[in-house]
């Protein structure tokens, strides 16, 4: 009965490891090995604060390949992290002894057929750098500016900056301040009040229209 053909679909934990065909001392021929671990993506589980994480943490497999396979794979030049998917049959599981509890454990093992870059994985991972650094560059450019928040960065009045476009303003020829409608205190006099009672005591030329 045949196998069922097994799908490993995830990123490499390091660059595969490679051993060319050899001939033996004793004569005999050694086909050329590859051996690829992988780390599975496997569903995540929504958690009680909104995030998402996986409670049997990764599973690294084994993906093996002999032969002219094997050859093929390496003039590929797999690095650790690409987005790969390999194919298969299962295979023994490879028993080790781990360095960090000392315990023994068993690795699943694929005996593959074929591994190729994952397209859509990659292209994912790809976006999300340009995007990380697009954001980069935005924040450097708004830090170059002196500004990280026009909303709520501190203002020089003596320069008559104000909070919006931070572009000086002024009111007869001092510092004036938009938002206040009035300049700077102490650079300027305010404009008269229409409505005082010495408002008209100004002399002025009704004469010429032009006010003295």
């Amino acid at each position: 009965m045949p196998q069922s053909m097994q799908v490993v679909r995830g990123l490499l934990a390091a660059n595969p490891d490679y051993w060319p065909a050899k001939t033996n001392a004793d004569g005999t021929t050694s086909s050329a090995y590859l051996r690829a671990t992988v780390y599975e993506d496997r569903p995540r589980v929504r958690q009680k604060d909104g995030s998402y994480t996986d409670p049997l943490g990764p599973v690294r497999t084994t993906v093996k390949f002999w032969g002219q396979a094997a050859e093929l794979l390496h003039g590929m030049d797999f690095r650790q992290g690409d987005a790969v998917v390999a194919t298969g049959r299962m295979g023994d599981p490879d028993a080790f002894i781990s360095q960090k509890d000392g315990k023994a454990y068993a690795r699943p093992v694929v005996i593959g057929d074929s591994m190729q870059i994952d397209s859509i994985v990659s292209q994912r991972i790809q976006l999300a750098r340009e995007r990380k650094r697009q954001n980069k560059e935005q924040a450097g450019a708004v830090a170059d500016a002196g500004r990280t928040d026009p909303w709520t960065d501190q203002v020089d009045a003596s320069r008559g900056e104000y909070v919006g476009d931070g572009v000086p303003r002024t009111f007869n020829g001092e510092p004036f301040e938009p938002l206040s409608g009035y300049p700077t205190p102490g650079a300027a006099p305010a404009p008269a009040d229409p409505a005082a009672p010495d408002f008209l005591s100004t002399p002025s030329d009704f004469t010429t229209g032009n006010a003295r």
